[in-house]
């Protein structure tokens, strides 16, 4: 396999790998938005969700 071709295919994984944890970050997101509507604590929506509590307040 050339260079140019190692190359491509390591940008490739690399665009899987953000692609993966973007998808990951915002399924949390709109799962942390439905929990919010619900009346579920701040507290235990950060330990289901592993969002921080600047990002749970963003969705207020």
């Amino acid at each position: 396999m050339n260079i140019a071709l190692r190359l491509q295919d390591q940008g490739r994984k690399k665009g899987h790998k953000e692609g993966h944890k973007e998808g990951r970050e915002s399924t949390q997101l709109e799962i942390a938005a439905k929990l919010l509507k619900s009346g579920i604590s701040l507290e235990l929506i950060m330990e289901s969700t592993n969002l921080s509590k600047d990002q749970i307040r963003q969705l207020q």
